[in-house]
């Protein structure tokens, strides 16, 4: 995801899994473990889907990401995971609410790493067959 493209926040360190590349953007607060998290899972996937592209993530509070669910779906409350698919060399972007998944994983008794790993599976799962998507 580019910050010059619909006004969405630019991505941060890149991660190179072969030629397949993994952005990984923190706005938010106490995130490195989340990153770290979400990094080997991606490299993961984007490895088992035999894709050759980019994967831009982005770890949000639920502040911004109310800010982008009211802009790009019309809903004015958080969400969990949103997912932009792009073209090109670009599977897509997943933004993913660090707030609320810190959230949904302490009320369903299971793991951070867990959840994180289940909102990125569901967000770069659309991205990649090119639907935009947020899980509710």
């Amino acid at each position: 995801m580019s910050g010059t493209e619909r006004g969405q926040p630019p991505m941060g360190r890149i991660a190179a899994a072969g030629k397949r590349a993994i952005r990984i953007s923190v706005e938010v607060g106490r995130g490195a473990h989340a990153a770290r998290v979400l990094r080997v899972a991606a490299k993961q996937q984007v490895a088992a889907l035999d894709l050759s592209r980019e994967l831009s993530l982005a770890l949000v509070s639920d502040r911004r990401m109310r800010a982008l669910n009211r802009e790009w779906r019309g809903k004015d409350r958080p969400t969990d995971v949103l997912s932009f698919p792009q073209h090109g060399a670009s599977i897509g972007d997943v933004v993913i609410s660090l707030d609320t998944a810190r959230r949904q994983a302490r009320e369903g008794g299971w793991s951070l790493a867990a959840e994180l790993r289940r909102l990125l599976a569901h967000g770069s799962g659309c991205s990649a067959a090119g639907a935009w998507s947020a899980s509710r």
